[in-house]
């Protein structure tokens, strides 16, 4: 295994091997619940879209991933100014945005 990380994001008792064989889009899905269970924070997410667009674990997330990321935008309760600070966070950890606030809250739900 050249990440042997990512065994922490094996489900109940799957082997190694298992875990190599899952999806990209669903050990992505497992990557961030992993950060959220760390972070204290009791929901996971399921999906890209109604799951994230309130920017709500987002901010669990670059804060778990760095704590310099703040956590005030729990307390906005506007969705857009939500989506600034998050964005505002990816720069800390050298992640340049590219897209808009209004991007995260208003992700077109394909079902």
């Amino acid at each position: 295994m050249q990440t042997p990380q990512l065994i922490n994001l094996k489900v109940g008792d799957e082997k190694p091997e298992d875990v190599m064989r899952v999806p990209p889009e669903d050990m992505l899905l497992r990557w961030f619940n992993h950060h959220l269970k760390n972070a204290g924070h009791d929901s996971k997410i399921t999906n890209y879209d109604k799951d994230v667009k309130d920017s709500v674990k987002y901010t669990h997330l670059l804060n778990q991933l760095n704590p310099d990321c703040d956590k005030t935008a729990l307390d906005e309760q506007d969705v857009n100014k939500r989506g600034e600070s998050v964005l505002n966070n990816s720069t800390k950890l050298n992640v340049p945005p590219v897209i808009v606030a209004e991007d995260i809250s208003s992700v077109i739900i394909l079902n």
